[in-house]
């Protein structure tokens, strides 16, 4: 993945939500309170396969952008381009499968036309990808297991 200074990244917007659950599996999921018995009819965040099966989701509604010009990781998207054309057409295309698909992204935690992004634990820009420092010095000060043994 080679990006000069057109890189975005977004999220989901209650991505989880956005995907029916089988029929046959709602009555599976569902739970029961004090007051009633809930069952759900789209996939619960949480629940064992989820993740997988969003994943699986997403890299199927975006095959034709995937490794490409796109990265997804579970409700995360990383749109990346070498030049402004590109990253606009691209957009274009991203924002069209979107619509297709029914899915919609967070604007608070989507960000257009960067030079360098955080994603997956890691920053990416032009140089290539790295471990994000922070995150590096924050394990480092993790306090040693004190009950361990």
């Amino acid at each position: 993945m080679h990006v000069e200074n057109n890189i975005l990244d977004f999220d989901f917007l209650k991505g989880f939500w956005r995907l029916p659950l089988a029929e046959l599996c709602q009555e599976w999921m569902s739970y029961m309170t004090d007051e009633k018995i809930f069952t759900p009819r789209r996939v619960p965040q949480g629940c064992s396969n989820a993740a997988i099966h969003f994943q699986k989701t997403m890299e199927k509604c975006f095959a034709t952008l995937l490794y490409k010009h796109l990265r997804v990781w579970i409700d995360d998207l990383m749109l990346y381009a070498d030049d402004i054309d590109t990253y606009l057409d691209k957009l274009a295309e991203l924002f069209s499968l979107l619509n297709d698909f029914g899915l919609k992204l967070s604007v608070t935690k989507s960000s257009l036309y960067q030079k360098e992004v955080k994603w997956c634990a890691k920053i990416i820009d032009a140089n290539g990808v790295r471990h994000d420092p922070a995150r590096i010095e924050s394990l480092r000060a993790m306090p040693y297991p004190s009950t361990a043994g």
